[in-house]
């Protein structure tokens, strides 16, 4: 449900900021490529503060070893 929830958050974020695609039709291939880099950054950071905020730390990411 957490994973949810954060999905939802860096979506929702990720669709306001992206702007309209006219907008990025008319801009500029650099300019495209910041936006763009912005983009994943704050959506990396919504993703992750969301999880954060709800309990999810990074032990919690870590791959469970197999004791024999």
């Amino acid at each position: 449900a957490r994973v949810a929830v954060a999905s939802a958050v860096m979506g929702a974020g990720l669709w306001w900021f992206a702007g309209d695609l006219s907008e990025w039709v008319v801009s500029g291939a650099f300019e495209r490529v910041l936006w763009l880099g912005a983009l994943v950054t704050g959506g990396l950071t919504a993703y992750f503060g969301v999880l954060f905020a709800m309990g999810v730390r990074v032990r919690d990411f870590r791959l469970a070893t197999q004791s024999k």
